[in-house]
């Protein structure tokens, strides 16, 4: 029991102490323990709020997964009468599976395969005695390396910034015919080597699967291209800058465990 003493002061100045009141001990422990469990409410919360974090991410998870990219374009255009009909077209489907392990929180590293498959066409009639036609078909194979690192939003939303290294290998067919006779073809390889950063958003639907969307990124890139019947054939070339084409935009499903 707590005591408080209170003085009064008589008549003749002097201070006369009253007698001493007490509060009842159930008071100061009811607030007591309140006041204990207020702090371990904000104690647990914020342990709560730090493993969800990195509940997904946290050092010695893993994630599985991978991204695809569609993407098509065509045009048509009419110049004259001398020129009625101008066709162009150019799809490409891309899919990349990955997998990555968490070296620290919110830090993984991972490798990735590419497989891309695409068409372009190209076609005229520029008069009535003149058509021809481009045809080109290519498959690309590719192995990469990146390094990930996730930023925290939100229990269900992290931005990523990744660095990435691909090699890929193409083999593409060109075909063109004229007047609907065959004036040339060629068989090509290519060999591609890109250097990229991109960033990106995953949202996580479950505690285990992330949707992410990435779109464009600052890369350097060198290629290698060579006529397959004509090995003195080749051309060589190398660019960097910033891409925000469509074709940088991935969507990609990744299983965290």
């Amino acid at each position: 029991m707590i005591l408080i003493q209170q003085n009064l002061i008589n008549k003749s100045g002097d201070q006369k102490p009253l007698k001493k009141r007490a509060i009842p001990k159930s008071l100061t422990s009811r607030k007591f323990i309140i006041n204990e469990m207020k702090k371990n409410i904000l104690i647990l919360f914020a342990l709560c709020t730090v493993m969800t974090s990195y509940s997904q991410t946290e050092k010695g998870k893993m994630f599985i997964g991978g991204s695809v990219n569609l993407i098509g374009y065509s045009q048509a255009s009419s110049y004259s009468q001398s020129y009625p009909n101008n066709d162009f077209s150019d799809e490409t489907f891309t899919i990349t599976p990955n997998f990555a392990y968490f070296i620290k929180n919110n830090l993984a590293i991972g490798a990735s395969l590419d497989f891309r498959i695409g068409t372009n066409n190209q076609s005229a009639n520029e008069n009535i005695n003149y058509s021809y036609s481009n045809k080109d078909r290519f498959v690309s194979y590719g192995i990469g390396g990146f390094t990930r690192y996730y930023i925290d939003i939100s229990e269900k939303f992290k931005l990523y910034i990744s660095g990435r290294i691909n090699y890929d290998y193409q083999t593409s067919k060109m075909t063109s015919i004229t007047n609907d006779s065959i004036s040339n073809s060629s068989d090509d390889l290519l060999n591609n080597t890109t250097l990229s950063v991109s960033g990106g958003l995953v949202y996580f639907i479950t505690p285990k699967l992330g949707l992410e969307a990435s779109f464009g990124n600052i890369y350097y890139e060198y290629s290698y291209d060579k006529d397959k019947n004509s090995p003195s054939n080749y051309n060589s070339q190398s660019n960097y800058g910033i891409n925000l084409n469509p074709s940088t935009l991935y969507l990609g499903l990744n299983y965290y465990f």
